[in-house]
């Protein structure tokens, strides 16, 4: 539909879809030439943020899970002071 219609920009209207429902979405999308945007999360909005204020999509949006702040204790017991090397995306 998106080529056959010649679709340019697509507004992902699902703010209480799951991340992982939205990353399928997104994976779906990635192979056409299309501006994808996102309305705020429920919490967002029901925290007052209008639905009309539409955002680009995030990097949360393709992990396809909620995101896992960092835990400062760990950090700083574990890395505080060292090289790191970073060789992956720590993910599955």
């Amino acid at each position: 539909m998106v080529q056959k219609r010649k679709i340019e920009s697509i507004l992902l209207a699902m703010p209480s879809a799951t991340p992982k429902a939205r990353k399928r979405i997104l994976d779906r999308l990635a192979d056409y030439p299309v501006h994808v945007r996102t309305v705020p999360a429920m919490h967002d909005i029901v925290s007052g943020e209008s639905v009309d204020s539409l955002r680009e999509i995030e990097i949360e949006d393709l992990l396809g899970r909620d995101p896992v702040p960092p835990m400062t204790e760990l950090i700083h017991a574990s890395i505080l002071n060292k090289v790191v090397l970073v060789s992956g995306a720590g993910g599955r």
